[in-house]
This record gives C-alpha cells, sequence and structure tokens, in this order.
C-alpha cells in the first residue's frame, strides 16, 4: 500500500519525554515529505499550543486540534472545521467536576484557557502547554463556544475521574485522555478518526491510505479507523488492542521507525 497522509498525535508520540522532537525524527518526516506524503499533526492541543510542533515538521496543509473539535489551515490558522460543545453539557460537565472537586478550564478560538480560581493545576497546564490562562472567578457567568473542555489534577484523581464522568454522562459527551493528568471532554461524536474523514475529503485520500500514529485513548478511534492504525509502546493497553502496528515507545524514535518501515523502504 502506499500511503498518502500520517496522521500523528504530538504528546507522547511526536514529542518524546522531554516535550522534544528529535533529529531522526524531523529527519524521517522529511524524507516522507519529499515523497509528496502528507504529514500532519492531530492533538488534543489547539492551534496556538500545537503550532510549535507543527512549524518544527511543516505540518500540513492542515492540522487537526482539540481531539478532532477542529480542522485548521497549518498556514493562516483559519478553522476549516469546527465543533463545539453543547451549552447546557458544558454547563452540567463544569458542575459536575466543581462537585467532584476537580480542576476544570474551557478554550476560546484564540486558544487561551479560561477557569474559576488560580490553584497548582492551571499553573502546570499553563506551563505544558504555553498558553496563556486566566481566572475569571466563575467561568459559567460566561457564554462559550468551546471546541473542548479540559480537567487536570493527579493521575490518581483524574483515573477516578474518567469513571466518574464515563458513568454520569455516558455518550452524551466524549471522554477521554491524552495525559495521566488530563481528561479531555469533547461534543459527543466528536474524535480525530471523524476528523480524519474531513481531511480525505480535503485532501483527496482514501482511508486505507492514511497511517495514523498516537498512545493515549484520545487517539483511539484514529488508530482503529485509519489504514494503518499504529501505538506507541508507551501507549494505552486499550488503544494497543486497536492498533496494526506497535512502534518503539517515544523515547526510541517511533515515529520514525513507522515512517522507514511503512514508507521509506518501500520504494
Amino acid at each position: 500500500m502506499k500511503y498518502k497522509l500520517i496522521a500523528l498525535d504530538v504528546d507522547g508520540t511526536l514529542f518524546n519525554s522531554k516535550r522534544e522532537i528529535t533529529e531522526p525524527v524531523k529527519a524521517a518526516i522529511a524524507a516522507a515529505q519529499a515523497k509528496g506524503v502528507y504529514v500532519t499533526i492531530s492533538t488534543g492541543r489547539g492551534f496556538e499550543s500545537a503550532k510549535h510542533a507543527a512549524e518544527q515538521i511543516n505540518a500540513g496543509p492542515y492540522i487537526i486540534n482539540y481531539g478532532g473539535a477542529q480542522i485548521t489551515d497549518a498556514k493562516t490558522g483559519l478553522i476549516v472545521s469546527l465543533s463545539t460543545i453543547p451549552p447546557d453539557l458544558l454547563k452540567e460537565a463544569i458542575e459536575f467536576a466543581r462537585a467532584i472537586k476537580l480542576h476544570i478550564h474551557v478554550y476560546d478560538h484564540e486558544g487561551a484557557f479560561y477557569y474559576d480560581a488560580e490553584n497548582e493545576h492551571a499553573r502546570y497546564y499553563a506551563e505544558r502547554s504555553s498558553l496563556k490562562g486566566k481566572a475569571v472567578g466563575d467561568i459559567l457567568a460566561y457564554s462559550w463556544e468551546t471546541p473542548k473542555s479540559l480537567c487536570v489534577g493527579d493521575s490518581s484523581e483524574i483515573k477516578r475521574a474518567i469513571a466518574q464522568f464515563t458513568e454520569h454522562f455516558g455518550d452524551r459527551l466524549r471522554i477521554s485522555t491524552s495525559d495521566p493528568r488530563y481528561l479531555e471532554i469533547n461534543a459527543p461524536g466528536t474524535n480525530k478518526a471523524e476528523a480524519l474523514k474531513k481531511l480525505e475529503a480535503l485532501l483527496n485520500v482514501k482511508r486505507e491510505e492514511i497511517i495514523a500514529v498516537g498512545d493515549d485513548l484520545i487517539d483511539l478511534e484514529m488508530i482503529a479507523y485509519a489504514g494503518l492504525g499504529v501505538c506507541m509502546a508507551n501507549g494505552a493497553d486499550a488503544v494497543k488492542a486497536v492498533a496494526d502496528y506497535i512502534a518503539p515507545g517515544n523515547d526510541e524514535d517511533g515515529v520514525a521507525d513507522v515512517i522507514e518501515k511503512f514508507i521509506l523502504s518501500k520504494d
């Protein structure tokens, strides 16, 4: 099979544990692009947070943001497709997070995030994402059209919260994780696989011509959907279970391994 599109998750996949893109990975991506293969980013991050990674590998022409809720033109930042959380469900999610004493924030279309009050989790997320956060007193006092909401806590808190949110909301919201300390909330039916389907039409590629690479539950549908679904060795067991191939970990240049094995060696 001649693959035409590679969709790469960022954290835990493209980034190593130091949040770096290594030179072997960059070189493999550049070689794939030289063969005419599209290489894009498919991430839970918003456009501004993902832009630095995208620029390092010349990702595009579109990138998938907010776990599939947004497709953005990689060069201009223009939003091509957007799915937001229904206001009534967002309100319920915020109230539920407060009830279980979990930090929660929302986003605007510029990538900034907003929350009730300053705390260690907001500071942790701001440092990790390189985004600007703002405490607004009561986020429910404002109207939001947000592509996703995020809860941040200790890994043990998030593990419990995933079960609690899933039991409470069922399929009314899409609940996933992109990091042991993050609980991701999207509109129902929103995921990276649905965003890939939109890229098929935009780029004139077929499902079987797509490689998707990721590591966490936010990547599960994308990996199950793609012609070649790849999970990193450091990935979650549930994601490995749906993958066609298990790549070396993100600290072992796993993305480079995938490209070399399935694209560069196919000359």
